[in-house]
């Protein structure tokens, strides 16, 4: 086909694409996949090519692309991955794409788009820069050599170096076996043991692998282990920590494959790797492999389609299926892999401790006995919080006023030390009043108990040992917590490191975990609470245990916690197939915030109606909880089967690019 026009997916949130012309200089470079720099709307984007056309549409003026960038072009089977995820996420392709485009700096550009190959007198020189007969990209020359221009203008000059234009190629490996399996393993020890045996296969079959970890301190860990134990192997280690400059030269050398393995974080999913065949994911239930930006996607789910596209193997390790990992089990989609996983001491029991009083929290009586018991034998004890900050909410004891948070509907948290009132969805904050605002009353107090409550409270009674309260990552990574008698946190207490040497892990208040309206609130505390089990005192000269308070006539809901896996999930999958919700069906929410609220309605409703049409099953509008928005807003449902994902999105497109997004912001959150 003779192109002229080449049919891009930007950068924008919107559904659609766009047509630029290609200009004679760049005729017969461009090819579909190819990342390109553009103008629209005095702005420069960096768009990637998703068609030629010969023939501009009609009744437009189009402009040219400015410049090819120099990295090698998407293939088939990755734009047909990046596809499926926009419509599974129901997100603009561009979108969805610009988590594959590299940051390029303009200085990148020129040196980017070299390759440089031994001269025709290398004897001349004395030097060896060790290039490989196929060349070497300039940019990563000159990384792994010096960026000594004048000196390399010299050297190509005296014929010891050549240099040429990169010819930028698709670069895509694809592999007709698709393989997954689950792996159980717990202990970092145990995990040290399986990368040893997984590199070792990995080296004998002559693969590549891209391990994910779920945050910074893992990855540091087993990036060093790894190099430690295998000097001989190129890794690439990849986190959002690194410069531009390294994070532009991990993205060449794994377009050109010119490494072992890849090591990171969630972006490192996003890179261009050659010929790559293994994908493992560590603890893949972790929040660390979410995005924070729309459209929220996580690493285990992007892999996951991945592999159904381009082969290969998906490998997972964690220490508990989640409920997703469990229905795949069973379907045979994944396959329990056997690891001989080192002795280990049986599970510590559990103990439900009731209340003293009906509606309390406070500390009883049997927890204070067992942590005085554990402080005497020099154990070190773990009180685990489910609420930041001091209170859940404040508010006035005399006429029952308490702050909410105008945009969300709920309970204002209170920050003692800060004294200040964030809300925990929006982010929003404000300051307390003097006196009550509703009836002028002085007797401002806190409903519940966070955090820096439970701490305070531990400090006081027990004022002969060290407290410390975990309530942040930045405090989580301090190494005092470590030497403490007691630590008082969140989900942060739960590091392999804390808590293998504790010999007492008091979960707070069993109602704060069970009651969350997140529908994936049982699953993430029967999670946490088998990592508990798994990890706790490991290194613990005593005999560790658990307390759960809770109020009296808990103890049935209690004993689904302590159930395997094959007895807790059943029943949790039974009622989501008849709800509709994954893992059986896509559900979909369609949030929109406030302008006007009578019209915004309106614009919700006819984004239903259009569902409806076409025979898909649609909730709302209803009231909606925003992530971090800070207005009121509404929100639809949409509950549907995977086959007919592309024809929702075509639906969520076509109203999009009718009505606009000038009409108000919107937030589409998927699961699947």
């Amino acid at each position: 086909m003779n192109a002229h026009f080449a049919l891009l997916a930007l950068p924008l949130p919107l559904f659609s694409e766009f047509s630029y012309l290609i200009p004679t200089s760049l005729a017969g470079k461009i090819q579909v996949g190819s990342l390109v720099e553009v103008e629209f709307k005095n702005r420069r984007l960096l768009g990637w090519v998703v068609a030629l056309q010969e023939e501009s549409p009609p009744g437009l003026e189009i402009k040219e692309i400015l410049r090819l960038a120099p990295v090698a072009p998407l293939g088939a089977g990755g734009l047909l991955w990046t596809k499926i995820l926009s419509q599974l996420y129901l997100t603009p392709w561009g979108m969805m794409l610009s988590f594959f485009t590299p940051a390029l700096l303009p200085s990148f550009w020129d040196s980017a788009g070299k390759r440089v190959f031994p001269g025709s007198h290398v004897e001349a020189s004395e030097e060896s820069f060790s290039i490989p007969p196929q060349g070497m990209n300039f940019f990563v020359f000159q990384e792994k050599f010096g960026r000594k221009k004048k000196k390399w203008e010299k050297l190509i000059k005296n014929g010891v170096l050549r240099r040429e234009e990169e010819t930028l190629e698709v670069a895509e490996t694809t592999y007709p076996r698709k393989d997954s399996g689950w792996w159980s393993i717990a202990t970092r020890k145990e995990r040290e043991s399986f990368l040893l045996s997984f590199v070792e296969k990995m080296q004998e079959e002559n693969r590549k692998a891209l391990l994910v970890f779920p945050d910074f301190r893992a990855l540091d860990y087993f990036t060093s282990f790894v190099e430690n134990q295998f000097p001989q192997l190129r890794v690439i280690k990849y986190d959002s920590r690194l410069a531009s400059r390294r994070r532009f030269l991990a993205y060449k050398l794994a377009e050109e494959g010119d490494f072992d393995l890849i090591l990171g974080t969630r972006g490192s999913r996003f890179l261009p790797a050659r010929d790559l065949y293994y994908h493992v994911v560590f603890d893949p239930e972790d929040k660390g492999h979410y995005s924070d930006r729309p459209p929220f996607h996580d690493t285990f789910r992007l892999l996951h389609e991945k592999v159904k596209i381009k082969g290969g193997s998906l490998e997972v390790v964690g220490i508990t299926p989640s409920l997703s990992m469990y229905h795949f089990l069973s379907t045979q989609e994944f396959r329990k892999r056997d690891f001989p996983v080192l002795s280990r001491a049986s599970a510590p029991p559990v103990n439900l401790i009731s209340y003293e009083k009906k509606w309390g929290s406070s500390l009883t009586f049997s927890v204070r006995k067992a942590i005085l018991q554990v402080l005497n034998e020099k154990g070190r004890v773990l009180i685990w919080v489910q609420k930041r900050g001091y209170t859940p909410a404040l508010g006035c004891r005399d006429c029952g006023f308490y702050y909410v948070c105008p945009h969300c509907g709920v309970a204002f948290r209170y920050y003692k030390e800060t004294r200040s009132l964030i809300c925990p969805l929006c982010g929003k904050k404000e300051e307390i009043d003097l006196f009550c605002p509703r009836c002028g009353g002085v007797w401002l107090e806190g409903w519940g108990e966070g955090v820096e409550k439970v701490g305070e409270e531990m400090k006081k009674a027990f004022s002969h040992q060290q407290v410390v309260v975990i309530d942040s990552e930045k405090e989580g990574e301090a190494e005092e917590p470590l030497s403490s008698s007691i630590l008082v946190g969140t989900s942060l207490l739960l590091r392999e490191e804390i808590l293998q040497g504790a010999s007492l892990l008091v979960i707070w208040s069993l109602e704060d975990w069970l009651y969350l309206p997140d529908i994936n609130a049982k699953e993430e505390f029967y999670l946490s609470l088998q990592r508990i089990q798994a990890l706790l005192g490991l290194a613990s000269p005593v005999p560790p245990r658990i307390f759960i308070q809770g109020r009296k006539g808990m103890e049935k809901e209690m004993s689904q916690f302590l159930q395997p896996p094959r007895d807790f999930y059943p029943p949790l999958l039974e009622k989501r197939k008849i709800l509709g919700y994954p893992p059986y069906e896509v559900l979909a929410r369609v949030v929109k915030r406030y302008r006007n609220r009578g019209k915004d309605e309106l614009v919700l409703r006819k984004l239903k109606s259009s569902l409806e049409e076409k025979g898909i099953e649609v909730g709302g509008p209803f009231p909606a909880q925003g992530r971090k928005w800070g207005e009121e807003s509404e929100e639809i449902t949409i509950h549907y089967t995977r086959e007919r994902a592309e024809e929702v999105f075509n639906v969520v497109s076509q109203f999009f690019s009718r009505e606009g997004k000038r009409k108000g912001e919107w937030r589409i959150e998927v699961e699947f």
